[in-house]
């Protein structure tokens, strides 16, 4: 095992770098395409067969996330972390979420995203001061 992943090095690095940087954009394409009031209205309900799949992309992208946010792992974890969150429905979602964005090394970082590909900055509920 060992002598063929010493053969195979530079093949896994750049499957790597590569997964980091899809990942990474999608995760990005994501945060910035999301419309601004995203985490302020309801949501509406949805056919049960949408909800199951929903529930299931979210919870690969969770999972994916909690690999990714290991240390010396490469990649977005805790993008696909939020994400993965967002996209699940489960009773505390929306509490858990809005606290995690709350904090600034967060919602900053998002914003400034937002505002580099000219998305207007996301607004959360309850909140009077944001990033």
């Amino acid at each position: 095992m060992t002598e063929w992943l010493k053969d195979h090095a530079w093949a896994l690095a750049g499957c790597s770098l590569l997964m980091t940087i899809v990942i990474s954009a999608g995760g990005i394409a994501i945060l910035v395409r999301m419309p601004a009031d995203h985490f302020v209205r309801r949501e509406k309900n949805r056919h049960i067969v949408l909800t199951i799949l929903r529930n299931a992309l979210g919870a690969v992208l969770l999972g994916a996330g909690v690999i990714l946010s290991l240390p010396l792992v490469p990649g977005p974890g805790f993008v696909l972390l939020i994400v993965g969150i967002s996209l699940m429905n489960f009773p505390g979602r929306r509490r858990l979420l809005l606290r995690l964005l709350r904090t600034p090394w967060v919602l900053k970082p998002i914003n400034h995203l937002r505002k580099y590909f000219g998305a207007p900055r996301l607004e959360l509920s309850g909140s009077s001061k944001q990033a």
